[in-house]
């Protein structure tokens, strides 16, 4: 009997050895495969970023190449006018040409890469009170390399510290392939002070034009507009909204990759002198994913955007897509129709949305904006058939493409007709009706000849 209790010891013994052994083996087959799939992810981490960094020195090359051939040129233009010079010293000097303004730059003009230095100059050492109201934007007198393809006047928007210099090339690089006459150029770039400049649209942003709140009014200031400008009719507004459908569907059907914009809303559409629209922001949208000829979305980590414009769909799928772009379309239309904050409005417009042909079963505040003047009937109702189409389902396959709205945007600003052409904008830095504007009021009479910098912050005098 002990020899067998005896044995049975030793079995039990072996027993647990083995399972000891056991653990130890699947807990060494585990960490392996974790220290494998660590090695995978870090070699398609580095292959990403290798693939970053070669796609950013291209355009470094490129942009390289651009600045070294506009040099030869001018040399090659100076090396001529002097030899003409040299062979007749004794000619009759023909009389000079008139000067002739600069042509607008050509649509296909990639950005140009900036000194920092020329852009602390420009925004007179990026002082706080040239700040704009929606970021670091800043308004500049235009850089030297720039002269040829934009007025006296751009705008420098500045990134934030943690932006890098790959992601900055990334968003150069998209802002380059992306041109349309409706999405706001980008002029040029600067690594070093992580800043893009672009064209002063001195129309001001959709969402000051539609509001005309105090800060936005003095926004407009800053653009020339010392009188409050009249409010925007409803044609203008129809043509403004079938503008940005416009810049819209370029993004998605002839981008490549298809880029969706992930930020629709009045703020982030500018207006030029013309006030046509500009669309805005384009640099902080999202490429579509996949290898697909024709892919459909791009998957986020969290849902981004503004509130009152950011699609239940991104929420519940966390996929940023055409659709969830025509839902902040549709938003943005109702908040240029009715005038009103976009967060809780599709709610206030429900029974304009559900009795589009009724307008005695309307109730205030879900109405049609009266100081764009007596929108017609008609134009209402395709409106909010646009509006239902683009956000009404909760399933995306049965919402209206953002294409088939632009047909009706399209219908409906035929049918309204050209709308009234917008006031002249005085030149920047003249002054109406005996005022100055936003930047000249701000100039020092007796700094006049200290640099840039010091005029506008000598202190002098309080504004």
């Amino acid at each position: 009997a002990a020899r067998e209790a005896a044995a049975r010891e030793v079995a039990a013994a072996q027993e647990v050895a083995r399972a000891r052994e056991a653990t130890r083996a699947r807990q060494a087959a585990r960490e392996a495969a974790a220290r494998e799939a660590a090695e995978v992810a870090a070699r398609q981490l580095a292959a990403r970023e290798a693939a970053e960094l070669e796609q950013a020195l291209q355009l470094s090359l490129q942009v390289a190449e651009e600045r070294a051939a506009s040099e030869s040129r001018a040399a090659a233009a100076a090396t001529a006018a002097a030899a003409a010079a040299t062979a007749a010293p004794l000619a009759t000097p023909a009389p000079a040409a008139p000067q002739v303004p600069p042509a607008p730059p050509a649509p296909h003009l990639r950005p140009l890469a900036l000194e920092l230095a020329d852009l602390s100059d420009a925004t007179a050492g990026f002082t706080p009170g040239r700040k704009g109201g929606f970021g670091s934007v800043y308004k500049a007198q235009t850089p030297p390399a720039l002269l040829a393809r934009s007025s006296t006047h751009v705008a420098v928007k500045q990134l934030a510290v943690g932006a890098g210099e790959a992601e900055l090339l990334v968003e150069v690089e998209v802002l380059s392939r992306c041109v349309h006459p409706h999405l706001l150029p980008l002029l040029g770039f600067c690594i070093e002070g992580r800043c893009l400049v672009y064209p002063l649209a001195r129309g001001g942003s959709f969402e000051d034009r539609l509001f005309r709140t105090p800060d936005g009014l003095q926004r407009l200031a800053l653009l020339g507009r010392n009188s409050p400008p009249p409010p925007l009719s409803w044609q203008r507004r129809v043509c403004i909204l079938r503008d940005t459908a416009r810049a819209l569907v370029f993004l998605h059907k002839e981008a490549r990759p298809a880029v969706f914009h992930g930020d629709v809303k009045p703020s982030n559409i500018l207006l030029d002198e013309t006030d046509s629209a500009l669309v805005a922001d384009v640099g902080l949208a999202k490429a579509a994913e996949g290898l697909l000829s024709r892919p459909t979305h791009c998957s986020i980590a969290a849902p981004r955007g503004t509130p009152g414009f950011i699609d239940p769909l991104l929420t519940n799928e966390l996929q940023q897509s055409e659709i969830t772009d025509g839902y902040a379309a549709a938003v943005t239309i109702l908040v240029a129709l009715t005038c009103q904050p976009a967060v809780g409005l599709k709610a206030k417009c429900r029974l304009m949305l559900r009795f589009p042909d009724s307008a005695e079963r309307w109730e205030a505040p879900g109405i049609p904006d009266a100081t764009a003047g007596e929108w017609p009937p008609r134009v209402v109702s395709k409106l909010m058939a646009v509006v239902s189409g683009l956000s009404s389902s909760e399933f995306k396959e049965d919402r209206m493409p953002l294409t088939e709205a632009l047909v009706e945007l399209e219908a409906i600003a035929e049918t309204a007709g050209e709308p009234p052409p917008p006031p002249s904008l005085p030149a920047v830095g003249a002054t109406v009706d005996g005022e100055p504007d936003g930047e000249s009021s701000r100039l020092c009479v007796i700094c006049l000849d200290a640099e840039r910098q010091i005029r506008f912050t000598c202190g002098h005098c309080i504004m």
